[in-house]
């Protein structure tokens, strides 16, 4: 790659988005590396190491880990802790790709991203990209993920659909964890408050497993609390019938 591409855009308009303000000067810092550190890509979905973060950043793993964990529950960005694996949805609106042939070089680095749910939610996310560049995103999903899902984008009741399999999927898995227990964990209600605020910013197709490490990462930096898997499956399967209800 060029030294040109390896710069990224930073609008001054994100110091006066209401949840970076929120946010603490350390966690700041984060989201501005986030963005534009050394681990990025031309995608906005890319590896990201928290070691590496950390040593960049002066600062120690479990730190950063907590810091990154409040900046993507703040702005609404995703980060698969096992695949290590970090996602801004809102990368393309900021990044436009100047032409179709620009675009095409950055679907390359889809062939860095080890398989993970994110991969899915990037590749349903194509609104954030202008109607003239669909048809290169979606030839360009289809050379680098052979066993990817772009057709979806041909079912205009895909978002439905996938909405309806997370629910199922979470279903039966808090159903098998149930029968295995007995009966399901009694849960806290600021757990059930986090599921739900987990569930209303993830993309519909979001892995359950992501979905359900996310949780116990949460309320692990957010509520100083140890989840158990059942009680976050509890959690995301009493969240998933209260947004469907």
């Amino acid at each position: 790659m060029s030294d040109l591409g390896r710069y990224r855009k930073l609008y001054t308009r994100i110091w006066r988005h209401p949840g970076f303000v929120g946010l603490t000067d350390a966690e700041k810092v984060v989201a501005i590396y986030v963005l534009t550190g050394p681990q990025s890509n031309r995608l906005g979905l890319y590896v990201f190491s928290i070691a590496t973060a950390a040593e960049d950043l002066g600062s120690v793993p479990e730190t950063l880990k907590k810091r990154l964990t409040t900046v993507c529950q703040t702005l609404g960005w995703l980060f698969d802790a096992r695949a290590r694996v970090v996602y801004v949805p809102s990368f393309f609106k900021w990044n436009v790709p100047e032409n179709p042939n620009v675009l095409r070089g950055s679907l390359k680095d889809l062939s860095e991203i080890p398989p993970c749910g994110l991969i899915d939610a990037f590749a349903g996310n194509i609104e954030t990209l202008p109607e003239t560049l669909h048809q290169t995103f979606l030839e360009g999903l289809r050379q680098r993920l052979p066993q990817g899902s772009p057709n979806q984008y041909q079912d205009p009741d895909q978002d439905q659909k996938q909405g309806q399999k997370q629910k199922h999927a979470l279903r039966a898995v808090a159903e098998r964890g149930g029968k295995k227990s007995g009966n399901l964990p009694d849960l806290d209600s600021r757990v059930i408050r986090k599921a739900r605020d987990l569930r209303n910013g993830t993309p519909r197709d979001a892995d359950v497993e992501y979905l359900i490490d996310g949780l116990q990462e949460i309320c692990r930096a957010e509520l100083a609390i140890e989840v158990t898997r059942s009680q976050a499956i509890a959690a995301l399967a009493h969240s998933q019938q209260e947004h469907t209800a």
